[in-house]
């Protein structure tokens, strides 16, 4: 019996761990994502008048602001333990899904 609940504990913990690893890739990818599109949008804002190059460089900032805020939070969860590791992941998303919207409205206002 107490072999049993050590083998259960093991493979939960294994499972746990494989998560992890998983959402520690995807949240590297995300972002790699994300900075590319960022990338474009910096690229794109070069091209633009001096007053709206300042003012899309305004928004280009409070962007890569949030992407540091990102970033901080993906070192966090790749250092994570796997008890800590889903509270992390959380706080990861919720700064990407900022982020993302960030961008977003940052796109529509260069598109003006």
């Amino acid at each position: 019996m107490k072999k049993d609940i050590k083998e259960a504990a093991g493979a939960t913990a294994a499972y746990t761990k494989e998560q992890l690893d998983q959402a520690r890739t995807e949240a590297t990818n995300r972002l790699a994502a994300m900075d590319k599109d960022i990338d474009a949008l910096q690229a794109k804002a070069a091209g633009l008048s001096d007053q709206a190059k300042a003012q899309a460089q305004k928004t280009l900032d409070d962007l890569k602001a949030r992407r540091g805020e990102a970033a901080a939070k993906l070192d966090a969860l790749k250092a994570a333990g796997q008890d800590a590791g889903k509270g992390l992941k959380d706080g990861y998303d919720a700064a990407m899904d900022s982020l993302a919207k960030a961008y977003e409205a940052a796109k529509k206002s260069l598109e003006q």
